[in-house]
């Protein structure tokens, strides 16, 4: 998916996830033309970043940090955003980080996934687990990029490709 996983949020070195800034679940992204909106659930404050094109930057990269571990280059969006994101993650001072073409990590494709290109569930699945945990749990705490419906808990798990409209 063109301009997936393409930037990350970064403070101290290394890239946060919400284990470490659990208000990183109330932020929200998207990209619309060509910019990168950000918004909170608390707040109307919002974010734009003018993207050029989707996708990795071609810029040179002028800021690392490392994300699972292993390093990572970007091109830094800017005091503007950085100021939003602090802001937002308040009392966190994070750098919002765009990939850039020259970086070499990679899981599956050319971004910053953390183990596959796409991330697919089922509302099965869903529901198994929430079953399991003896509570709900909502489908966003898993980012995923593709939602399915009509299939078996755990069906998703075994399939070798998907494919999606005629």
């Amino acid at each position: 998916i063109l301009g997936d996983r393409t930037y990350v949020v970064a403070a101290g070195g290394r890239a946060l996830t919400q284990r470490e800034a659990p208000r990183l679940s109330e932020l929200a992204a998207r990209l619309h033309g060509d910019v990168l909106q950000m918004a909170t659930t608390f707040s109307d404050d919002t974010l734009e970043v003018p993207l050029g094109k989707a996708g990795a930057s071609d810029e040179a990269g002028d800021a690392s940090a490392a994300l699972f571990g292993t390093p990572i280059l970007g091109k830094d969006q800017g005091d503007a955003a950085a100021k939003w994101l602090s802001r937002a993650l308040n009392p966190v001072k994070p750098r919002l980080l765009r990939r850039v073409r020259s970086c070499g990590r990679s899981a599956a494709g050319r971004h910053w996934a953390d183990i596959a290109p796409l991330l697919v569930i089922s509302t099965a699945s869903l529901e198994a687990l929430g079953e399991s945990a003896q509570r709900a749990i909502p489908m966003d705490r898993f980012r995923p990029n593709i939602v399915l419906e009509g299939c078996d808990p755990h069906a998703e798990d075994v399939w070798k490709q998907i494919q999606i409209g005629d």
